[in-house]
């Protein structure tokens, strides 16, 4: 009866790029001397918090990093770097993965998509 939603964040719909989602939640609750307390609560899976867990280090680095390297960089700029930065690492370990198997046979290894 006291609570309100005053912002709703629904970041399944919109994972970054590490495929981190949650929901959060800003409530507002009236005291009883009539001032408003703002609380956030926030919704999280159990599997995305044991992977949150062990990625979260390389997830920091890459965001503290970006401003070093941009100055005056957006939020959202910073969000389509780190999504780049990611591809590019992923993409990297593919590489390297078809490179390790065409050594290991000795000729041609075909990668298909």
């Amino acid at each position: 009866k006291n609570c309100k939603v005053v912002n709703l964040k629904n970041k399944f719909l919109t994972p970054n790029a590490l495929g981190y989602r949650d929901v959060n939640l800003n409530i507002a609750y009236q005291l009883p001397d009539g001032r408003k307390h703002i609380c956030e609560v926030q919704l999280h899976l159990q599997g995305i918090i044991d992977v949150k867990e062990t990625t979260h280090v390389h997830y920091e680095a890459i965001r503290a990093a970006i401003p070093q390297f941009i100055s005056g960089v957006t939020p959202e700029i910073s969000d389509e770097i780190q999504a780049f930065v990611i591809d590019q690492l992923q993409c990297s370990q593919t590489d390297f993965i078809v490179d390790s198997l065409v050594e290991k046979i000795g000729g041609v290894f075909l990668n298909a998509r």
